[in-house]
């Protein structure tokens, strides 16, 4: 990541939600991140499961931190990211009749970044200052980054027996038997990889399954 200037930004009024600005950086505190001093500030976002349900007792957050000065001073990172049209294209050509649906877990932050790097993702809260030690997203190039972290690693997959976008990865194959194998190999490259597949939402051998909002049928 090159910058040509560091930019430093107060923090916004987090009042009623510090308890979870509390929560995450003990969950973090320890492996993610270190202290500092500097920069960008925090929003909470609530998530969409619990944006939708108005009668939930307790609304769960999502962290992000406002990176767009830091964006702006930021260089482009050119690597292509698939759009939708060619996923399904791709979908249509393999013809599978069996799908897997998984993703990584917390899949950004399994990703580290440089000393050099980490410098410039400083952001400040109600409590403490911190940077990044792993990749967090709502930086300029962290797509562009992770999308050719996850194609290095599938590498003589893609559009083959595997469609990636980001941290979600579909599999498909055409018998039962190619399937089992397809599994077995692409868990392989992500335990060499170092990477953890999340369990939550990972969906095995199914007839169909929405991928980036939109659902893949198999052939059977």
């Amino acid at each position: 990541m090159l910058l040509v200037n560091i930019i430093s930004r107060t923090g916004y009024t987090l009042t009623n939600v510090r308890f979870c600005v509390s929560n995450w950086i003990s969950c973090l505190n320890r492996e993610l991140l270190c202290q500092l001093v500097i920069t960008s500030p925090i929003v909470l976002v609530t998530k969409r499961n619990e944006a939708s349900n108005s009668k939930t007792s307790t609304q769960s957050y999502r962290f992000v931190c406002d990176f767009r000065l830091l964006n702006a001073q930021t260089e482009d990172f050119k690597y292509v990211i698939p759009n939708l049209q060619e996923l399904t294209e791709s979908f249509a050509e393999i013809v599978p009749n069996y799908i897997t649906s998984i993703d990584l877990s917390s899949g950004f932050f399994q990703m580290g970044i440089s000393a050099e790097s980490s410098r410039y993702t400083v952001f400040n809260t109600c409590f403490e200052t911190y940077k990044f030690l792993r990749l967090p997203m709502g930086l300029k190039t962290a797509l562009n980054t992770f999308q050719l972290l996850m194609d290095k690693v599938l590498r003589g997959l893609k559009f083959r027996t595997r469609l990636c976008y980001l941290d979600d990865v579909l599999i498909c194959s055409e018998t039962f038997e190619k399937h089992l194998d397809d599994i077995k190999e692409i868990f392989k490259l992500f335990r060499d990889a170092g990477l953890k597949l999340g369990q939550k939402n990972a969906i095995l051998q199914v007839r169909s399954v929405f991928f980036l909002d939109t659902r893949f049928l198999n052939m059977e």
